[in-house]
């Protein structure tokens, strides 16, 4: 028995790890082919939309068991979409405006702190001790990549969306989490990429500009959408269903410090100490959480 649960735990990491590296190639991708003309806000609009359609047309295809919801969950999956997904991706955005990329993903990799608090108030988890080295090793880790890049300006503006950014990342792995009682991940995925495609065109209507789009950045587009949503959100919660999203969360800060990695090797970047330092540190509070943190 212990040593299933074992195996299902490292199980679990893996699939964790195997998102935060799909997200970590993914910006080595955008950095490497990307074209900066295309506004960001209309990035992530077509980005959900494409992710929802793929994914729809998919599961239309191969497995319609995992389009079908109860009619009384329609109402968990807008939320879920809206204040989870939608949250995310646009505060995420604006993060970015006023900070940087690092700057922003080192906000939004707060959120295990969230979801810990969370869990701990309202679902009377308990906050164990290697859970804690776990957090404070992940957020040292972070920060030594955004120090390292030299960007470290920072505002009240940017401090406010990258934690609002945070509060989705928290909100969609824990809320989420629920609907894997009952569903696939890919019925999450399918939901929430659909109601915040939705919510997002309709606080900000899409503008000709997709119409005139170059054929390079379609296909740009279609990689995100498939490489850097579909499959690591897949990964990401399949991770959530079997671990829990603190663990799941610190794990998933692996991301800055593979993109690191993968910019070393294929687009030649440096790869300064403080980032190697910071790597080990946020590698550590993983290995931590797998060998001594059985809290699921």
């Amino acid at each position: 028995m212990k040593i299933n649960f074992v195996t299902n735990n490292l199980t679990g990491y893996l699939f964790t790890i195997g998102a935060a590296s799909l997200w970590g190639f993914g910006g080595c991708v955008a950095k490497f082919a990307f074209n900066s003309a295309i506004d960001p806000l209309l990035f992530v609009k077509i980005r959900l939309a494409m992710s929802f359609i793929l994914l729809f047309a998919y599961l239309s295809i191969f497995n319609k068991k995992h389009i079908f919801i109860a009619k009384t969950d329609i109402l968990y999956f807008s939320i879920l979409g809206i204040f989870g997904m939608a949250t995310m991706q646009l505060f995420y955005l604006f993060a970015i405006k006023y900070t940087n990329v690092s700057t922003a993903v080192f906000l939004q990799y707060t959120s295990p702190i969230l979801m810990a608090l969370y869990l701990y108030f309202f679902e009377s988890a308990p906050i164990s001790v290697s859970k804690m080295l776990a957090i404070a090793l992940s957020l040292i880790g972070g920060s030594c990549f955004v120090i390292s890049m030299a960007e470290t300006s920072l505002n009240f503006q940017g401090l406010f969306y990258g934690i609002f950014a945070a509060l989705g990342m928290a909100f969609i792995s824990v809320y989420g989490r629920k609907s894997l009682k009952s569903y696939s991940p890919l019925t999450l995925i399918l939901y929430s990429t659909g109601f915040a495609a939705i919510f997002i065109n309709i606080v900000t209507p899409m503008n000709l500009a997709i119409f005139s789009l170059p054929t390079s950045t379609w296909l740009i587009l279609l990689y995100f959408s498939i490489f850097s949503t579909l499959i690591p959100y897949f990964l990401y919660f399949k991770g959530v269903s079997i671990i829990s999203p603190t663990n799941a969360g610190i794990t998933a800060c692996l991301e800055p410090f593979i993109a690191s990695i993968v910019a070393f090797f294929w687009l030649r970047e440096g790869l300064s100490i403080l980032q190697i330092v910071g790597g080990i540190l946020i590698v550590s509070g993983v290995v931590i959480l797998q060998k001594f943190d059985n809290l699921v």
